[in-house]
């Protein structure tokens, strides 16, 4: 995980030096932020509803921040994760997902980043019911991954497509 982030946050950093001369306009903030050492055990502990590999990614990065890849990618930090879920975030999916989710990020193009029970990644949208749950068609889902390292190699390279793209 601390290769993934460390590549990433350079591959942002690289982003960002060349976006304007390429597109014209000023990049967003791209970024990757990792978690603080001293803070990392309590922030797992706080997080014990988190899939295992979801905690273990937290324990690494804390957040990171990418407007310029694609339609945006914003994995969100475990704090916002912890209190949004259930009541800015649906916590249970039905129709095409079925069952508890964590809604870990967001897209720019208005898709909720989440990860059910077993470890499976969606990129999705959906109609939010009572109770927070998500209603979700299969023309909801915009993309699906086998667990968070396919997801984060994902991004990766399309984050990688967008610094070639400068070139």
């Amino acid at each position: 995980m601390i290769g993934w982030a460390a590549e990433v946050a350079q591959l942002a950093a690289e982003l960002t030096r060349g976006f304007e001369a390429t597109h014209g306009f000023e990049p967003g903030d791209n970024y990757v932020r990792l978690a603080d050492r001293q803070a990392r055990p309590s922030t797992v502990r706080a997080g014990a509803f988190l899939p295992v590999t979801l905690a273990d990614f937290y324990g690494v990065v804390a957040e990171a921040s990418l407007p310029d890849v694609h339609y945006g990618f914003f994995v969100d930090p475990v704090e916002t994760v912890l209190a949004g879920a259930g009541t800015v975030h649906p916590t249970k999916a039905v129709g095409a997902v079925e069952g508890y989710i964590v809604v870990f990020g967001t897209s720019g193009g208005g898709d909720l980043i989440a990860m059910t029970a077993d470890g499976r990644v969606y990129m999705m949208s959906g109609a939010l019911g009572p109770a927070s749950v998500l209603d979700v068609d299969e023309a909801d889902i915009r993309a699906t991954f086998r667990d968070l390292a396919e997801f984060l190699a994902s991004l990766k390279a399309q984050l990688r497509d967008a610094v070639a793209d400068l070139h």
